[in-house]
């Protein structure tokens, strides 16, 4: 049997570090451009309807841009218009966060024998530590403008790979001219469609587990519940890790300030119900398997992201894995590595599986 030789592993070893370094130090210029590279793919079935009308390829573009602002918009406004009752109601919740901790300051004493004295020392150090916290979201704000900035330049980008489209699909297949034209131009859609996919199936699960949190929490009585069920919703876009943060934000809110008069245990009730509909029917049923990479290459992408990118590579690395798994299946030397992240096919199909099956028969009698 034939073995990897060092040479070999080497070359692999040195071109991952290579990558890694590349991605780290050029991030403020790649991240902006992988955004755009997505957002392109995401409008470009509109662009191209548009000039199917008739309508030139600048209009077109423009109502592109377009969209992409108001839906920006919305998303801003629906983050921040929470946010100006939530400020005036926060002397209360600070009241109402001393009473629990204070309460919880006496079960510690009296049940697990740790003095109120250590346990003020403890506060204290978490209290620097909201301190440097609060340091660090002061410089957050100061970078507005770098945001407002990489923003036009996002828009920059799509726009003229929306205009120039052609060519880059062009040089794709220069590129690889010993292959048939064809077969590189369909590798490019299945590149496309996947990321389109991803991205249309995700927003969509984020809009109805806002929806889903939002009425929950507000049927059991909890105040803000708009802001803490979109903010949930929100966390969800980075998976696994997102989905757990994004239950424990109202339920923590909940047990430690007691807002508004809802009852803990069914605020928790709530985000039990909402978290288990979106593991057995938003997931499998929207979001569904269209990156086809395996769950712990997922995990490992969302790490390896946010080490190197931060929140926004913990996001845009999985459909980039996505789109990476289609490339490897199309090259012969690079196949082992598509079937090394890639979510194998099970022999027995699972419970989700035999749903999501008799659901589509249904809707297709």
């Amino acid at each position: 049997m034939k073995t990897p030789s060092l040479n070999r592993i080497n070359a692999v070893l040195i071109f991952c570090i290579a990558l890694v370094v590349i991605m780290h130090f050029a991030r403020p210029f790649l991240i902006p451009l992988t955004i755009g590279i997505i957002l392109s793919t995401l409008v470009l079935p509109v662009c191209k309807k548009l000039e199917r009308w008739g309508w030139g390829r600048g209009w077109a573009i423009l109502v592109c841009l377009f969209l992409i602002l108001v839906a920006g918009a919305i998303f801003i406004t629906v983050m921040t218009a929470p946010i100006s009752s939530f400020n005036e109601d926060l002397p209360a919740l600070e009241s109402s966060l001393d009473e629990k901790l204070a309460q919880i300051q006496l079960f510690f004493s009296q049940k697990l024998n740790i003095s109120i004295h250590k346990q003020n020392s403890l506060m204290e150090q978490a209290s620097e530590a909201l301190s440097s916290a609060g340091n660090y979201l002061a410089g957050f704000v100061t970078g507005f403008f770098g945001f407002v900035f990489d923003s036009i330049l996002v828009l920059v980008y799509v726009s003229f790979f929306l205009f120039y489209r052609e060519q880059y699909e062009t040089f794709v297949v220069k590129l690889n001219d010993d292959n048939d034209p064809e077969d590189v131009r369909k590798v490019l859609r299945q590149v496309s469609r996947v990321s389109t996919q991803y991205l249309i199936g995700r927003m969509l699960s984020i809009l109805i587990l806002a929806i889903m949190y939002t009425v929950g929490l507000t049927l059991v009585g909890l105040k803000h519940a708009l802001l803490m069920g979109s903010i949930a919703a929100l966390l969800t876009i980075v998976p696994y890790v997102g989905t757990a943060l994004g239950g424990a934000f109202p339920a923590a809110a909940t047990l430690l300030a007691g807002a508004g008069d809802a009852n803990p245990m069914a605020a928790i009730g709530v985000i039990i119900v909402v978290q288990l509909l979106d593991d057995y029917l938003l997931e499998p049923f929207i979001v569904g398997d269209q990156v086809n990479v395996s769950p712990l290459a997922i995990i490992v992408g969302v790490v390896v992201g946010g080490l190197i990118w931060g929140v926004a590579g913990m996001i845009l690395f999985i459909p980039l894995l996505g789109m990476a798994k289609i490339v490897f299946d199309n090259v012969p030397s690079l196949r082992p590595y598509a079937y090394l992240i890639g979510q194998q096919e099970q022999e027995e199909k699972s419970y989700v599986q035999k749903v999501k099956q008799w659901v589509q028969a249904k809707f297709q009698k």
